[in-house]
C-alpha cells in the first residue's frame, strides 16, 4: 500500500467514524423523547390521581353557594385548573409531531451514493455528507425537544401547584 492510499483509508475511516458518531447523537435523542413522553404520561396520571384522591375529599364538604366566600372556592377552582391544564400539556407533549428526524432513508442514500449517473461517489465524501445530513437533524432535533423539555416542567409545577392548592382546600 503506497502512501497515498494509506492517506485516503485513513480518511475514510476519520470520516466513517464521524458520521457513527452522529448516529448515536440522533438514537441517543430518540431515546431522550421517548424518556420525556414517558415522564409526562406518568406525571399526567399522578396529577389525576391526586385530584381524584384530595378532590373526593375536598368537594363534597364545600359550603353550599350562599354561605361560600372568596377562599372556598378559590382554592378547588386552582386546583382543577391546574389539572386541566396538566392534561392539555400531557396531550402536547405525548402527540405526534413533524420535524423528529432520526434516521436516513436507505433508498435516497442508494441513489444519491450509489446509483447516480457520475457513478458511486467515494466513500469519503459520502460519509461526510451523511454526517452534515444527521447533524443538521440532530440540531433541528434539539429545538424540539428543549421544547418538551420546558413543557415538562411546566407540568411538574403544575403538579406541584395542583397538590399545594388541594391541600389548602382541604385545611
Amino acid at each position: 500500500m503506497n502512501m497515498s492510499e494509506e492517506k485516503q483509508n485513513t480518511r475514510i475511516e476519520i470520516c466513517k467514524l464521524g458520521f457513527s458518531e452522529s448516529l448515536k447523537g440522533l438514537a441517543i435523542q430518540d431515546a431522550t423523547l421517548t424518556t420525556v413522553r414517558q415522564c409526562a404520561g406518568v406525571l399526567g396520571t399522578f396529577s389525576g390521581l391526586v385530584a381524584t384522591l384530595l378532590g373526593r375529599e375536598v368537594i363534597p364538604n364545600l359550603p353550599n353557594t350562599e354561605n361560600m366566600m372568596f377562599l372556598d372556592w378559590f382554592w378547588p377552582a386552582l386546583s382543577l385548573m391546574t389539572l386541566f391544564s396538566s392534561l392539555v400539556l400531557v396531550f402536547l407533549i405525548i402527540k405526534p409531531r413533524s420535524g423528529w428526524i432520526f434516521h436516513m432513508n436507505g433508498n435516497e442514500v442508494i441513489q444519491q451514493f450509489a446509483d447516480n449517473e457520475a457513478g458511486a461517489v467515494e466513500l469519503d465524501v459520502m460519509y461526510k455528507v451523511l454526517t452534515k445530513f444527521t447533524q443538521d437533524n440532530h440540531a433541528g432535533n434539539e429545538k424540539l425537544l428543549n421544547h418538551l423539555f420546558m413543557l415538562l416542567s411546566i407540568l411538574l409545577a403544575l403538579l406541584l401547584t395542583q397538590i399545594f392548592s388541594w391541600l389548602m382546600a382541604l385545611f
